[in-house]
């Protein structure tokens, strides 16, 4: 998965024909389709076995609204239709929340009002429901639910009829998992709709009024030494592309034990280990890069493993590492790494 999305991602960046260029956007989709997939199935999981943790940051409303509306502009412009997008004079412009969650709602819930619209417009609006609960609504002129299909509609696996799968596809678990997500924010969420008039989805979430200043993320610079601990090769030629448009060169070993040695005759800045490797897996060679490096000088380091269970993120803590970031990577994901390596070196300093 890793190797198909990055690289078709990759591909979409370089000069080429209208038709290849179709065709990687094919596979591009295809591919980031199946992970979207994998994705709500272990989100689900999760959910069903309450090992879903909730992470706090400050969330800028307005910004996150607009950013998940943005990846549907395309999409929403194809068909024809109208977007709009309403805040609430009255709604705080920062808060405390799940970031991450309450994108992955509000992604679903537009992303499904774009797909059962072939007509008019999509509407959301976002207002305070009580001084410490925010109400998200995305209102469209779709299809519409009838009032016996709406008491099914957040159960798991479940969709209005065959047809809707045939026609609009889908696995039925995307609104089950808003739920569940909105449940584990001690939320809610409803439906307001009369078939073929179009539907309202709405959420509302308690937020905590944000009472600290925003932190600022330094921008990554060239001048940065990196090591990459990867045995697969396809993610290594991945690591490669990504590193290279971002303008590093960072240096390359198979495993663990090669890590080490590479530590020992060069200080780096920051270092990617997969998680199981040949010879010595990431987790030893982060307990032997700590025990090499001088504090002044110790590395950052960061786990790239396609295991996201919270015993293998708290295995890497306790490996001695900083961070944890699951495959497939993105460039986004490497940015990220290397922000963070920064604002830690600057709190260091």
């Amino acid at each position: 998965m890793n190797g198909m999305i990055g690289m078709s991602e990759l591909m979409l960046e370089e000069e080429m024909s209208p038709k290849a260029r179709n065709m990687a956007a094919t596979i591009h989709d295809c591919t980031s389709g199946l992970l979207n997939l994998l994705n709500a199935i272990l989100d689900f999981s999760k959910l069903e076995a309450n090992k879903l943790d909730l992470e706090y940051s400050i969330v800028i409303i307005e910004k996150i609204v607009s950013s998940s509306l943005f990846l549907f502009e395309a999409k929403a412009s194809s068909k024809g239709l109208s977007v709009d997008f309403e805040l609430d004079d009255d709604v705080p412009s920062e808060i405390l929340t799940d970031e991450t969650r309450l994108r992955q709602i509000l992604l679903n819930l537009i992303g499904n009002a774009i797909k059962f619209t072939s007509e008019g417009k999509i509407a959301v609006n976002v207002y305070l429901r009580s001084t410490n609960e925010i109400s998200f609504s995305v209102k469209d002129s779709g299809i519409g639910i009838s009032k016996e299909d709406q008491q099914r509609l957040f159960q798991s696996f479940t969709q209005v009829d065959a047809s809707t799968t045939r026609k609009f596809g889908g696995t039925g678990l995307g609104l089950a998992i808003c739920k569940g997500l909105v449940d584990a924010m001690n939320g809610s969420i409803w439906i307001e709709s009369e078939l073929g008039q179009g539907a309202t989805f709405t959420f509302s979430i308690p937020f905590i009024p944000k009472s600290a200043k925003k932190p600022q993320i330094s921008t990554p610079v060239h001048d940065i030494s990196i090591l990459v601990a990867e045995d697969n090769t396809i993610n290594q030629d991945l690591m490669k592309g990504f590193m290279n448009q971002m303008g590093y060169s960072p240096d390359y070993v198979s495993n663990g034990k090669d890590a080490v040695e590479a530590m020992t005759m060069k200080n780096y800045d920051i270092v990617f280990l997969d998680a199981h490797m040949p010879i010595m897996d990431g987790y030893d060679a982060a307990r032997e890069i700590r025990k090499l490096s001088q504090s002044q000088n110790s590395p950052w380091i960061a786990a790239l493993t396609a295991n996201a269970l919270e015993s293998e993120i708290q295995k890497s803590f306790d490996a001695g590492m900083n961070a944890h970031y699951t495959k497939p990577f993105t460039k986004r994901i490497l940015v990220q790494a290397i922000t963070e390596m920064m604002d830690s070196k600057t709190k260091v300093a």
